[in-house]
């Protein structure tokens, strides 16, 4: 037998440390402040582009799932306006009848940017059409102009 004495269970009040329950509600805190913040952030993000997300799914339904993003990528090169929309055909064959309807979804698009948004700080346009496919491989058709050729293209002929 040894003559050492069993250690007694330590006292909370003389132990050394953080109690655990001031640690959780650290680490609760600490989660909603994250989330709040990601919340706000990506809300004051987008917020210029709200009204025309709303317009693009009262035009085009709420399947396309429309993502509109604006500005320079990673803070340098050109100001893009980007409108990204989710089809149900494949936008990727070129035939009349696709190209007739990407046209007029990109003409439609556009109409709707200059009713919501004000163009003149983007100098790059792109309009991609995307479509989901079980296999995993999304079928995919992009525009991507100057914007100054696309809002030239856009306003009415003058006859004389």
């Amino acid at each position: 037998m040894s003559s050492e004495t069993p250690n007694p269970s330590p006292n909370p009040d003389t132990e050394p440390g953080i109690p655990g329950k001031y640690v959780v509600m650290a680490m609760l805190a600490f989660g909603i402040f994250t989330t709040s913040f990601m919340w706000l952030y990506t809300y004051f993000n987008n917020r210029p582009f709200i009204p025309l997300r709303h317009a693009l799914v009262q035009r085009f339904t709420r399947e396309t799932s429309p993502r509109v993003e604006g500005g320079k990528e990673r803070g340098r090169g050109p100001s893009k306006l980007r409108i990204v929309l989710t089809v149900q055909f494949d936008p990727s064959l070129e035939t009349p009848e696709n190209q007739k309807l990407r046209s007029s979804m990109e003409q439609d698009a556009l109409t709707l940017a200059k009713q919501h948004l004000d163009l003149s700080p983007y100098e790059k346009w792109e309009f991609i059409l995307i479509r989901y496919t079980p296999e995993g491989v999304p079928k995919r058709w992009e525009s991507k102009r100057e914007m100054s050729e696309v809002t030239k293209s856009q306003q009415p002929s003058q006859s004389t």
